[in-house]
């Protein structure tokens, strides 16, 4: 079965932002009511997350939904890390 998700989902977005927010996989799955592999999967980019699901992310993580999105037109990993870090302090 094909993977429905929203195509400008970007893995290393979420996965910043997780990291950044001191989340395990496992934890944030948990927040969004989904098993780790499913963030695992979402991370690598094997599978991408519905609408719904990037904001229950973005609720989990404290985080506006589009940045979730944005990165996959143009931000760096570091620039993303950098992001969430500043998140994390505020």
């Amino acid at each position: 079965m094909p993977n429905q998700g929203v195509s400008s989902f970007c893995g290393a977005a979420l996965r910043s932002h997780r990291l950044g927010r001191g989340l395990s996989q496992a934890s944030l799955g948990r927040l969004v009511g989904v098993r780790p592999g499913t963030i695992i999967a979402w991370e690598s980019g094997r599978q991408r997350p519905t609408a719904k699901r990037i904001a229950e992310l973005a609720i989990a993580l404290g985080a506006d939904r589009h940045t979730l999105l944005t990165a996959a037109e143009g931000g760096s990993l570091r620039d993303l890390r950098q992001q969430a870090d500043r998140k994390s302090t505020r």
